[in-house]
């Protein structure tokens, strides 16, 4: 069965680098290797290392918390710990814990918890203005993002666009019409600007994105102002930014769900707010001080040091966005292998990834008699990746990984032609 990966392989571009390893999670043995010590650009394949890192130094209970709190002066601060999944109804809820009738001084919010670099020279520039990229902060609202609603009207027509929250100073650009054919959609923030961009054709359903807020802190300042004034408090005061004191007194807090729920959507989503935060959560909880890119990158590798090795593996970012991340496959299917026989969060984690057929980046994929594998997706231009496990029933788990670099397709020419072909061979060894 082996030989029909090389046969696979042999209809390839041979300018096309190729990485492969397939190892029996039962005995260790590499059933197959293809450049498996070469490295690559895994993309989100490095949101598998961050997870496990996560859940070791952190822990599967381990949440986030937002408080509100207040001094004598009558200053409300609003302290975040960078919790990806806080939402608007979230803060609705944290502000209704109060009693206030009255602001009576400012407001402040508190990013403290992490630097105020929200991204890194070696990400591409395209995702910053798409639904790819959130800004990073520690307040995030609403994912740091508005959710585009897009209806169809009448064929040749614009379509309804609806975008929440509702910000002030927010520009709509539809240029996109109603067609029949199924919808190939747009929707960017343009470069440097409050104007979210909607072009291409939309069909008969109902598209839902989303695209990211032009500035964390200030997107943050008007929701917590529109915040109060649905709930009835008055505030003329002025939103800035600083840390919180020590003499003041906590008013309100609200508490996540625990990390391992979070990770559903880390993974099964891959989603690039939750893997660049916690990345900076894992360098603030360890090194005990700001969370940043490089403590959090100190803290991977303590975890890796500890219950692996490092190797030559080079990783800047959770979400894998940076293009100087480099990870060997080889490198993938041990990492896994640990988790899979030596982690005491092994269902937690792979709960966690996503299933052929069923569910997030794999839901579209495969679905007709889907193959029994959890696994997780990596795709840039260029780069097309999976990694995960098999486990088929009355036959040894495996672990693998497929990672591709150096094409000028769309990336799901790879996915259906080489990788999802892979995989049906995987299930049946």
């Amino acid at each position: 069965m082996l030989q029909e990966i090389d046969n696979i392989l042999a209809r390839l571009d041979p300018t096309i680098q190729v990485g492969i390893a397939i190892t029996s999670l039962k005995t260790g043995k590499c059933l197959y290797e293809r450049n498996a010590d070469a490295f690559f650009t895994p993309a989100s394949t490095c949101k598998l290392l961050i997870a496990g890192a996560a859940l070791s130094l952190l822990g599967s209970d381990a949440t986030f918390l937002t408080r509100l709190l207040i001094d004598g002066s009558g200053n409300l601060y609003f302290q975040g710990s960078g919790d990806p999944s806080f939402s608007i109804s979230d803060l609705e809820k944290l502000i209704s814990q109060t009693d206030l009738k009255k602001i009576e001084g400012d407001i402040f919010l508190d990013h403290s918890a992490f630097d105020d670099q929200q991204t890194l020279p070696s990400w591409p520039e395209k995702p910053l203005y798409s639904s790819w990229f959130s800004p990073l902060d520690a307040i995030a609202i609403n994912h740091n993002s508005y959710d585009v609603t897009v209806t169809p009207t009448e064929i040749g027509k614009p379509p309804t666009i609806i975008l929440s929250p509702e910000i002030e100073n927010l520009e709509i650009d539809n240029r996109a019409t109603c067609a029949e054919k199924e919808s190939d959609l747009t929707v960017e923030r343009r470069p440097n600007s409050n104007v979210i961009e909607i072009t291409g054709e939309v069909g008969r359903e109902i598209e839902s994105t989303r695209t990211p807020f032009q500035d964390a802190h200030e997107s943050a300042s008007i929701l917590i102002r529109q915040a109060l004034q649905k709930a009835g408090i008055r505030f003329d005061g002025k939103i800035s930014s600083s840390s919180t004191p020590q003499d003041v007194k906590v008013i309100a807090s609200h508490t996540s769900l625990p990390l391992s729920f979070l990770l559903q959507t880390l993974l099964k989503e891959s989603d690039n707010l939750y893997a660049d935060l916690l990345f900076k959560k894992i360098g603030q909880h360890y090194s005990h001080a700001q969370g940043n890119w490089k403590n959090g990158k100190e803290a991977l590798f303590h975890h890796l040091e500890k219950e692996l090795h490092v190797s030559d593996l080079t990783i800047f970012d959770g979400s894998g966005l940076s293009k100087e991340n480099r990870l060997s496959p080889r490198y993938v299917v041990e990492y896994i292998s640990w988790l899979y026989n030596y982690s005491p969060h092994k269902e937690t984690f792979f709960s966690a990834l996503a299933q052929f057929g069923k569910e997030g980046t794999l839901k579209d994929r495969l679905v007709d008699n889907p193959p029994p594998i959890r696994a997780k997706t990596g795709t840039l231009d260029g780069v097309s990746c999976l990694s995960g496990i098999v486990e088929a029933e009355g036959k040894d788990p495996l672990s693998f990984s497929v990672l591709i670099n150096g094409f000028t397709e769309e990336a799901s020419k790879y996915e259906a032609e080489m990788i999802d072909s892979i995989c049906r061979i995987l299930s049946s060894l």
